[in-house]
This record gives structure tokens, sequence and C-alpha cells, in this order.
């Protein structure tokens, strides 16, 4: 099925993080509709690149949901709605874009790809960032499996097992008696 935009067929990238010229599309489409202040040029390429900064990690279809819904009135974050009036910061966008991202992971579960990196490739300083974003998400949401799992802290377990030795030691002078 073509794409009306550009009369190719639409590509899906699956768990994939955004390209910079998809999501640059897609940002562009949240400055379009919210009016800037008088910045210098300099500035909005700055402030650009900031949002492209804060999304990078995300699936193109996240975060296209992610303005969709800013654009509709319907972003929320914590329960409250981001005001409509106003264009929302980049952590804001990359904090939108985590909910959605983990509402869908509830529903659908983990997609988790995994290539092996070429040990002969240079990394730039930006993809070992993008790689360190990414290893920060991952350890984040194996947190909070690991919490959904595991209901008790390690100082908690800890206490648990203290009270269980004083019991079983309680047990045993009460046996040999």
């Amino acid at each position: 099925m073509p794409d009306n935009r550009n009369g190719q067929p639409p590509t899906s990238r699956g768990n994939s993080p955004t390209t910079p010229e998809t999501a640059a599309r897609t940002i562009g489409r949240l400055f379009a509709c919210f009016p800037e202040a008088d910045l210098s040029e300099e500035t909005k390429t700055e402030r650009f690149h900031g949002y492209l900064t804060a999304v990078e990690v995300f699936e193109p279809s996240v975060l296209a949901e992610a303005v969709t819904n800013i654009l509709q009135g319907r972003a929320l974050i914590d329960g409250e709605r981001i005001n409509p009036r106003f264009m929302p910061t980049p952590p804001q966008l990359a904090l939108l874009c985590e909910v959605i991202r983990h509402e869908r992971y509830k529903r659908t579960g983990p997609k988790i790809a995994y290539t092996r990196p070429d040990p002969a490739v240079e990394l730039t300083p930006e993809e070992k960032q993008r790689r360190a974003l990414k290893v920060q998400a991952a350890s984040r949401l194996i947190g909070n499996v690991t919490a959904a799992v595991d209901p008790f802290p390690n100082e908690t377990r800890e206490k648990l097992a203290a009270i269980a030795a004083k019991a079983r030691e309680r047990q045993k002078g009460a046996n040999s008696k």
C-alpha cells in the first residue's frame, strides 16, 4: 500500500530508534503548530537539536503517537494534561514517549531485538551516548520488571531472613528443653 506523502510503501522499523530524518519531520509538526518567540536562527537550531536528542531513542511510531496526542490535546503525564497552549519541553516530550512505550509494553510485552556489535567499528561520541541512553532505559525497564516480580527490596529481605533465623533459634531452644 503506497504512502500518499511520497509514493513509496510505508516501512516499519519495528522497535528501532527513530532516525534523525524521521524525528525531524515528526517534531517539525510540533514546531509548525506552536508559534515561536523571536529567536535567532542559531537558537532555533539548538532548540530543535534539543528535541531531536530527547527523542532519538524512541521508535518512530511512539514519537508520532506522542506528537499526535499533543496536537489533539490528549497528552497526559502522570495523569495530568500537558498545557495545550504551549509546546512541551524536550524532557516532557521524552517522558510522554516513555509513557506511551510503557503502555504499549504492558499491552504487548517486550519486543527486544539484539544484534552483536562489530568490535572493529569505532563508535562516534553521539553513538556512544545513544547506546548509553539505551542501556539506562533497559536498566529502568529491568528494574521495573524486577520490582513487579520481587515485592521485597533487599533490605526487607535481609530483615525477614534475620527474623526467620531468630525464630529458628528460639524453636531449637524450645525443642532442646
